[in-house]
């Protein structure tokens, strides 16, 4: 009886030990995110501040609210966004603001009732002088691949802009595609490329009445609407015998060098009727990857594969020829 209770002990005790394996999220709702910068009640004629602060251990990422004027007395929320970097570039009209940071992981979040808030004031008495400002760019996104031939550029406002200047070229701005001179409450604009290829382009503010300009915001893209060549298949040959987990890998292939992703496609009949199984790959595969057991496998041994590609702009190759394999 004895052996029989201590044999039950030992059970429940294993028991107990898998649970606690288990991972547990720490809980940080009692944490508080130190802020660094902007300084608490900063007095400003700059717009775009740099909102940084201390990592928070156990956080998987942070969230950065600012309102105006105050929390106790929300007239606008600024900005509720979450972010994995310690750090966040806001461009901010005249007026005054508070701001907190929340730490956040899989299962919490601060307490944002005992967060640390601080106070930040931006001036506009002085706001015509742009030489210290800085614009800064919302969209495209810097280096992107599209195949959109046309983009929209836009940016983020200054108070005391009388207008805004953008230049699109080459990279380099060597030479210029395209220039235009938007009014002070304009803060985009939309550009059709004719041709693929690597562009710049950059934009500024001025101010009329101070003869004053903020440096040059710049950016690059590419305009790629050319898919990439279809993939060219080179092991097994064409008809050929492998035996599954007998080499690696069991399948390779050659991509276009503009490609990003390759999908491999394997079908159960030469009329593509029935996909077997598809997975992304980068030039080679090992069939028992699939989890599919291809040596007692209740299919025929004869299978087809082929591969197509997607470059970085999302342009989508033809596919390789469609091969045959044996698979013992």
């Amino acid at each position: 009886m004895q052996k029989q209770i201590s044999s039950l002990g030992l059970a429940l005790l294993l028991l107990l030990a898998a649970a606690c394996s288990d991972v547990i999220v720490p809980d940080i709702e009692g944490r508080v995110v130190n802020l660094i910068a902007p300084a608490d009640s900063l007095n400003t004629t700059l717009q775009t501040h740099n909102f940084v602060w201390d990592e928070e251990e156990d956080a998987s990422s942070y969230r950065l609210q600012i309102v105006k004027p105050d929390f106790e007395n929300i007239e606008e929320f600024i900005l509720d966004s979450t972010t994995t970097a310690t750090s966040y570039e806001v461009t901010l009209q005249e007026g005054s603001y508070q701001w907190r940071v929340l730490a956040v992981n899989e299962a919490y979040t601060s307490d944002r009732d005992s967060a640390t808030i601080w106070r930040l004031f931006v001036r506009s008495d002085a706001s015509v002088d742009l030489s210290n400002q800085i614009i800064t760019i919302i969209e495209p996104g810097n280096n992107i691949f599209t195949q959109d031939s046309t983009i929209t550029f836009s940016w983020n406002g200054l108070s005391g802009a009388d207008k805004y200047i953008l230049q699109i070229g080459d990279v380099g701005l060597s030479s210029f595609l395209f220039i235009e001179e938007l009014s002070g409450d304009s803060t985009s604009t939309s550009f059709t490329f004719d041709e693929d290829g690597d562009y710049q382009w950059q934009v500024r503010a001025e101010s009329d009445l101070s003869q004053t300009f903020t440096d040059w915001a710049s950016r690059e893209l590419t305009i790629d609407r050319q898919p990439p060549a279809a993939p060219t298949l080179e092991f097994p040959t064409s008809g050929s015998t492998i035996v599954a987990a007998n080499q690696s890998p069991d399948l390779f292939w050659i991509a276009d060098a503009n490609s990003l992703i390759d999908t491999l496609y394997v079908y159960r009949d030469g009329l593509r009727d029935s996909l077997l199984f598809k997975t992304v790959a980068s030039l080679e595969y090992n069939l028992e990857d699939s989890g599919i057991d291809f040596v007692n496998s209740q299919f025929a041994e004869d299978y087809f594969w082929q591969v197509r590609s997607v470059d970085r702009a999302g342009n989508v190759s033809d596919s390789s020829s469609l091969r045959l394999v044996f698979v013992q």
